[in-house]
């Protein structure tokens, strides 16, 4: 295996992103280090991060970054419905969820819009995924439809619409969880018309 595809080996094992202080006692010197930068095979996200160049990562390297940084954000909304093939659309920013009373994080790359959730919406759904050793946060499907009806003025009705078809036609239906979710966001109600669609 030459230098290159060794190099991409690596950084596709630890999720596309990886810390400096990882590549130079495992991968490379800081010489090196700079020369790929210059051939732009990796690129520098922000002080101490670098990322794989590529189109073809099995998963989202903002993700990847935004998991490895932010340790309390949960991606919801437009990214968590990408992360679940639940949309057509290509998010703009990646949308995660914080602590109500925490601080939102500022990044220029990605570009984050963060939410703040009360404590049990923060909690309800969450999932954990392991993407080659990145714990990843996402809200799970059924939880993220009921986040994206409630801010259906954010992200277009559309939007919302589309995920609930997506999510009808190739997902087992689980009604008592939406339900669960809707009461828990206090949107039951209003979603019912679209629930019944479901049945």
């Amino acid at each position: 295996m030459n230098t290159h595809s060794s190099i991409k080996e690596f950084f596709r094992s630890h999720g596309g992103v990886v810390r400096r202080g990882e590549i130079l006692s495992n991968l490379m010197n800081a010489g090196m280090l700079r020369k790929y930068m210059d051939l732009g095979v990796i690129q520098r996200w922000e002080r101490g991060f670098y990322y794989l160049k590529e189109d073809n990562l099995p998963y989202s390297p903002e993700m990847i970054m935004v998991a490895k940084k932010y340790h309390q954000a949960v991606i919801c909304l437009m990214s968590a419905l990408s992360f679940h093939d639940m949309t057509t659309q290509i998010p703009h920013f990646i949308d995660i969820a914080i602590p109500y009373k925490s601080n939102a994080p500022k990044s220029s790359y990605p570009l984050i819009r963060a939410f703040r959730f009360r404590d049990a919406i923060y909690e309800a759904g969450m999932e954990i995924h392991d993407l080659e050793g990145v714990k990843l946060k996402v809200y799970n499907k059924e939880k993220t439809l009921v986040d994206a009806f409630r801010f259906k003025n954010r992200i277009g009705m559309d939007v919302f619409l589309e995920a609930l078809k997506i999510y009808a036609a190739g997902h087992p239906v689980n009604l008592p969880l939406i339900h669960e979710y809707a009461t828990l966001r206090g949107v039951s109600r209003k979603m019912m018309p679209y629930l019944e669609t479901l049945v």
